[in-house]
């Protein structure tokens, strides 16, 4: 009670720029809302993200309630994975704050990863130092008891 689970889907970078596609990602996002989830869209790096100028649309997705974060970021077309390191996480985060958006951390697995993530500014992670996989559930079981905030 009181805690919302946060959803996080995948979208390429060309769909959200499909003018046709919009109305249903706004409608998605309210159901999830309704539902007592919060949505955030992840925008994958497959497609190199300078090629598409139309930030515009996002400010105005952003602006009708929609959140979105950069997917694996530094592993596609935003930057090479090899610079991965504290400057380029600080960089990162530096970024998105400008941008008024939320940094979601992949990969994360240890206590460590997570203590360097909190102290560079992140505001979300995902991996095995949260949780291993695991069914339905077992899941739920574990949402709905008290437990420890990732960062806190």
């Amino acid at each position: 009670a009181g805690r919302r689970l946060m959803m996080t889907l995948n979208l390429s970078l060309s769909l959200v720029m499909t003018p046709l596609f919009r109305p249903h990602l706004l409608a998605l996002s309210i159901r999830l809302e309704q539902a007592g989830m919060t949505p955030v869209f992840e925008i994958t790096e497959r497609e190199d993200i300078r090629a598409f100028p139309q930030a515009a649309v996002f400010r105005q997705l952003a602006a009708g309630g929609l959140r979105f974060a950069v997917d694996d970021f530094g592993t596609g077309h935003a930057g090479p994975a090899s610079t991965v390191a504290d400057r380029m996480i600080a960089r990162t985060v530096s970024l998105a704050r400008c941008q008024g958006a939320r940094v979601i951390a992949e990969g994360i697995e240890t206590p460590a990863q997570a203590a360097r993530l909190r102290d560079a500014g992140g505001d979300y992670l995902q991996g095995w130092h949260c949780g291993a996989p695991m069914p339905f559930g077992l899941f739920h079981f574990r949402l709905t008891q008290k437990s420890q905030p990732a960062f806190g």
